[in-house]
């Protein structure tokens, strides 16, 4: 299975973007910001980078969407950098 039995978490904490309970790794991460313009971007990111935490320093404050995808699934989650 691409989760764990928990649904995948996504969340900010200072300057690093974790993924929790994702059991496969991640073709491709976009930081998008709310102008539509990609900011980061990441490729083959593996899963336990993103359980440690994928550094995201240097983001101007506001509001981001965090796009990723795998094999299997696409999925987004906005985040906020304060």
């Amino acid at each position: 299975p691409l989760y764990s039995s928990a649904a995948s978490d996504v969340y900010k904490r200072q300057d690093k973007l974790y993924v929790k309970g994702l059991n496969t790794s991640v073709d491709k991460l976009m930081v998008i910001n709310m102008l539509g313009q990609t900011v980061n971007e990441f490729k083959d990111v593996p899963a336990q980078t993103l359980d440690n935490g994928l550094s995201i320093s240097g983001l101007a404050s506001g509001t981001y969407v965090v796009y990723f995808n795998t094999e299997n699934t696409t999925k987004t989650k906005k985040i906020i950098i304060d």
